[in-house]
């Protein structure tokens, strides 16, 4: 996905700019990430997706950070894009237009906020459609 250059100048002033945290086990991913100018947007149990300036996705993972990958899940990419926009309001224009043959997220009934969480007042547990209330087609195929 190529993206608008001011766009791929922004994500590349923020990894200049980003914060390395003490943990170790952040350190080895996120660093993985930064060294190839990609900026940490989320994390989850098994690693963080960044995103870089030409707007691949990378998936890295905690415990392996050389075996990443790039991201072609389009259910995941949407996740990372509009959980990265609310993190960065810059990036919200990369965040995608819910399609015709999109299916309302059967997990949150398009509310996209996850039941459970929501009923236990936990804030950092993020929906299977990433917050958008919808899901991609191929997804559901």
């Amino acid at each position: 996905m190529a993206l608008p250059p001011k766009i791929g100048e922004i994500i590349a002033e923020r990894v200049k700019d980003y914060d390395i945290p003490s943990d170790e086990n952040f350190n080895r991913a996120i660093k993985a990430a930064l060294e190839i100018d990609a900026l940490p947007i989320l994390s989850d149990i098994g690693g963080i997706f960044a995103l870089k300036p030409d707007g691949d996705i990378v998936s890295i993972l905690w415990d392996e950070p050389e075996k990443m990958r790039v991201e072609s899940d389009q259910r995941i990419r949407n996740i990372v894009l509009q959980q990265g926009s609310e993190k960065y309001p810059e990036l919200k224009e990369l965040v995608s237009a819910r399609p015709d043959n999109a299916q309302t997220c059967p997990h949150c009934q398009g509310t996209g906020i996850e039941p459970f969480s929501a009923k236990h007042n936990i804030d950092n547990v993020v929906c299977y459609c990433g917050g958008l209330g919808w899901i991609p087609k191929e997804d559901t195929e």
